[in-house]
């Protein structure tokens, strides 16, 4: 398991580590992670990953047709991060 700090680091670990499943914020500093889904999608080296597109963004239906034209699958969920 890695975590990225942003979006071109999510994409060199991906092809560092090559999981079977990376999972995806949209909203990542520089590179977003609709642009680094395309980028592992694109790497023939990756085939066998796949990516899940996760956000914590209003719009699903903007969030979901720009997760499509990456190629990935998308889940929107509502998130609290706040310990209880």
């Amino acid at each position: 398991m890695a975590e990225a700090a942003d979006g071109q680091q999510a994409v060199a670990l991906t092809a560092e580590h090559r999981p079977d499943i990376a999972l995806i914020d949209i909203q990542m500093p520089g590179v977003d992670g609709i642009e680094a889904t395309r980028q592992i999608v694109a790497d023939e080296r990756l085939d066998s990953v796949r990516v899940v597109i996760l956000t914590n963004l209003g719009s699903t239906s903007t969030s979901s047709a720009r997760c499509g034209q990456a190629q990935a699958a998308f889940a929107a969920r509502a998130f609290n991060l706040t310990a209880n």
